[in-house]
């Protein structure tokens, strides 16, 4: 064909025709038989024209869904012009997919002919619903993970935004800066990590605290940037992880390990298998070990031989936690160097997220307090045996001057009571009356005085006839109705106990004459196997408010109990008082 030259119109229709990219067919619109289809159209039903020619969708193989075909044929008959409706057909694989139709009902020579255009858009299609999918699932992703992804141009101004957070709404930011956002001064480090990736081309990676409405959180941010295919940066694409919880944690945790260095106590974390996984640095010191150099040991290496071997004061302590969860006491300590020490410990059994059962203990170096205690208590025996020693010294001294004042005074004045008898025949009598009545009220007052240092009943007639003499001479005395019911025990006890339980009956009767306002009083002492029992009771109005541990006397009482092993009970109302010494029976 010369250059010049053109082609008649209905060829060049028909070329046109022919090589169109686009699958065009016409088909009779009464039976839907085809009357031309073009290369396109054979490269889609994958036959061959003479194939298709004369012949129905339906006879070719059901190619076009029966119900998409007719809806399409609705819409064109009602005059509707349909520029891209989607039809489902079946390829001859048997694979169903998809084609975007554009349709026309034309009128050649008196007859009704439909013309398609057709387009195969299932890969089309699949690969929008993949999209769809994946972005569904990433937008799942998202949210689960918390972390915000989004896309900023190179003024920093928001284009897109996925699973926003803090709060803010994808349409509160688009088109705005973080500056707008969250102010100058929360902004200021986000942009200046922002920029540096602008100006250096290179991605980076920092975390922050951002603060916004009010909310406050920790993100760790990736900055990358967006390039065109030039190489130009026209953007970035950012990732922003909400790390605010875990940073929480791990400030807790920095906490906690703060305060575990700082503690003067030692802290320990036994395994259920009683092998040691953690120390502070001042159990490690406490023990003179290296820090660390205890983890992996066995808990036994730091217990010290003592009533049992270190494994079994181990195995005790853990018996104690699996029974009741915790443990307190005093442990003997061996430290690396062999030397022992004590410490004051508090376990509690835990259940450690990875180790399950284990046991934390708290630990205090008290060897200085346990020395303090030792010597306190070493000066206290000395002071109680100087007291005991002073007590038994002033016992003798007064068994001595009692003794010379009922031998010596009591001698001189029973002579001289022997000669005013005597004299009495010779001189007047009203005279030596008088007389006979000062020496008789010097030996009342001498014998007073012998039975108030030490009286000689203890030595001639015991216990019992001893106390029982006493309590009718105070009652005598003091005027108070007195009730006694004291029974002479078995065996006589001991000179020293004697004497404390006269003295104590002496103290007791003397503070109800004083203080108690009583008119009845009730005596009683007792004995049997479990040792003797002395009980004074009376009707008075009761001890002062500050109870029975007021006054010197009552101390006094204790102290001499004390001496015995024995106890005192004290029931005070306003009925009345009443106290209880009990001394248990001295082994045979």
């Amino acid at each position: 064909m010369k250059p010049n030259e053109s082609l008649p119109p209905a060829e060049w229709l028909t070329r046109i025709f022919a090589g169109a990219h686009v699958a065009i067919g016409i088909s009779r619109l009464a039976d839907g038989r085809f009357v031309a289809v073009n290369r396109a159209f054979e490269k889609l039903f994958g036959q061959r024209r003479k194939e298709i020619i004369g012949r129905t969708s339906i006879e070719l193989g059901h190619w076009v869904d029966p119900e998409d075909r007719n809806r399409l044929i609705g819409k064109l008959r009602a005059g509707e012009q349909v520029n891209s409706f989607e039809l489902r057909y079946r390829k001859r694989s048997g694979e169903i997919g998809n084609m975007m139709v554009s349709a026309q009902i034309h009128d050649l020579g008196g007859e009704p002919y439909l013309v398609g255009l057709l387009t195969d858009v299932t890969e089309r299609k699949r690969a929008l619903r993949d999209a769809e999918e994946n972005q569904a699932r990433l937008d799942a992703i998202l949210k689960l993970s918390h972390v915000l992804v989004f896309h900023q141009d190179r003024r920093l101004r928001y284009t897109w935004v996925a699973n926003p957070v803090l709060g803010v709404r994808a349409d509160d930011v688009l088109g705005r800066t973080d500056t707008q956002i969250l102010g100058p001064t929360a902004a200021r480090p986000l942009n200046a990590i922002k920029r540096r990736v602008l100006r250096t081309g290179r991605g980076e990676r920092q975390e922050a605290w951002v603060t916004n409405n009010g909310r406050t959180g920790c993100f760790d941010f990736i900055v990358e940037p967006e390039r065109a295919a030039d190489g130009r940066i026209t953007g970035l694409i950012c990732a922003a992880a909400d790390i605010t919880r875990r940073k929480r944690a791990e400030e807790r945790l920095q906490l906690q390990a703060d305060i575990l260095d700082a503690l003067e106590e030692g802290v320990n974390l036994v395994d259920r298998t009683g092998y040691i996984r953690y120390t502070n640095p001042k159990f490690d010191a406490m023990f003179g070990y290296a820090v660390g150099e205890l983890l992996g040991q066995p808990v036994a290496v730091l217990n010290a031989p003592g009533w049992d071997t270190p494994e079994a004061t181990a195995r005790s302590i853990q018996r104690a936690l699996d029974r009741h969860g915790s443990w307190s006491g005093e442990i003997k300590n061996r430290r690396k160097d062999g030397s022992e020490f004590w410490t004051r410990a508090h376990i509690v059994a835990t259940d450690h997220p990875k180790l399950g059962p284990a046991w934390i203990s708290v630990q205090a170096d008290i060897s200085d307090l346990r020395a303090a205690q030792a010597e306190r208590d070493g000066a206290h025996r000395t002071i109680v045996g100087l007291a005991d020693h002073l007590q038994q010294q002033l016992e003798e001294q007064r068994r001595e001057l009692a003794r010379e004042v009922h031998d010596e005074i009591g001698a001189t004045l029973t002579g001289i009571r022997l000669h005013l008898d005597t004299l009495a025949h010779r001189a007047r009598s009203g005279e030596v009356d008088d007389i006979r009545v000062l020496v008789d009220r010097a030996l009342t007052s001498t014998r007073a005085l012998c039975s108030q240092l030490r009286p000689p009943m203890l030595d001639d007639l015991g216990l019992a006839d001893t106390l029982r003499w006493y309590a009718r001479d105070w009652a005598q005395r003091s005027g108070i109705s007195t009730r006694l019911r004291i029974a002479a025990p078995k065996e006589e006890p001991p000179d020293a106990l004697c004497i404390d339980l006269f003295r104590m009956l002496q103290e007791l009767l003397t503070n109800v004459a004083r203080h108690a306002g009583a008119s009845h009083v009730a005596v009683t002492l007792s004995g049997g196997r479990k040792g003797l029992t002395l009980r004074v009771s009376d009707d008075g109005h009761g001890l002062p408010p500050e109870g029975e541990g007021g006054g010197y006397g009552l101390l006094g009482i204790r102290e001499r109990l004390r001496h015995h092993g024995g106890t005192m009970e004290v029931a005070s109302s306003r009925q009345g008082t009443t106290v209880t010494l009990h001394i248990p029976a001295l082994p045979t």
